[in-house]
């Protein structure tokens, strides 16, 4: 889970995921938006939390692939390890 992570749907620009291994995360699209905080994962629940307020929950999961690796699926979206351009 630790790392970078790029991926999302495909009606918007890519998304970059940066968890620590402190629990703070980084997410920003590749037009600029985004956020950082504190990331809680509770069982397959992901929240969100920035200035001490939760921002948003997702459904998440990991899966390694033979072929590319590890992935992670927040609410339904693929990600894969790294940075987006």
């Amino acid at each position: 889970m630790v790392g970078s992570w790029c991926g999302g749907t495909d009606r918007e620009p890519h998304w970059t995921y940066i968890f620590g291994s402190d629990g703070q995360y980084l997410r920003r699209s590749v037009n600029g938006r985004g956020d950082s905080g504190l990331a809680r994962f509770d069982g397959a629940q992901m929240t969100l939390i920035v200035n001490g307020r939760p921002v948003i929950s997702y459904p998440w999961s990991m899966y390694s692939d033979p072929t590319l690796g590890d992935l992670l699926y927040i609410d339904g979206f693929s990600y894969v390890r790294g940075k987006c351009s």
